[in-house]
């Protein structure tokens, strides 16, 4: 899943590379603008996290909408019972 892969994979190694060159800038081994260039990149990659949690809640409305039920409910029935279900002890 892409919002997964954001999370996993992109948004920390994004991090991870401000930081070298923050470290670097401070280093006097990079100019500022490289620093820029690596907020720049973060900034992208969090808008592109934004979008993938975007796409994903709009596929499960979609999905939802679809098979009339809260997804929840479909993948665990026994965990989130209908409203008008009563659940009888007897």
């Amino acid at each position: 899943e892409v919002r997964r892969l954001y999370e996993t994979e992109i948004l920390p190694l994004q991090d991870a590379s401000l930081a070298m060159a923050d470290e670097a800038y401070r280093a006097g081994k990079l100019s500022i603008s490289e620093v820029l260039i690596a907020q720049r990149n973060v900034a992208l990659a969090r808008a592109g996290w934004v979008e993938a949690q975007r796409e994903s809640a709009l596929a499960i409305a979609e999905l939802e909408r679809a098979v009339g039920r809260p997804i929840a409910r479909i993948v665990n029935p026994d965990e989130n019972p209908a409203p008008d279900q009563t659940q009888d002890e007897n």
